[in-house]
């Protein structure tokens, strides 16, 4: 009978081993955005103050939203190697 280096079918100490590998994508689903603003400074009193901060609070709402979106999938990589008692 003929040995190799290899370990055989069947061998306990080679069937131990197992490496796993994933690739994938991950869904987020659509990303919502929800923006609000506290202040304590008088914005009511300034002329036009509270358009304004709408305004900017909009504008930072639509950067941000057009942000998030690239973010609906997340890819995933995993690697494993386990060992079995």
């Amino acid at each position: 009978m003929r040995k190799t280096g290899r370990p055989q079918r069947g061998n306990p100490i080679a069937s131990r081993w197992s490496v796993r590998f994933d690739l994938g994508l991950f869904y987020l689903g659509r990303p919502k955005v929800d923006l609000e603003v506290e202040t304590t400074l008088p914005i009511d009193q300034i002329p036009g103050g509270q358009e304004l901060l709408d305004q900017l609070l909009a504008e930072q709402r639509a950067e941000l939203e057009d942000e998030v979106n690239r973010a609906e999938f997340y890819p995933v990589v995993a690697f494993a190697v386990c060992w079995r008692l």
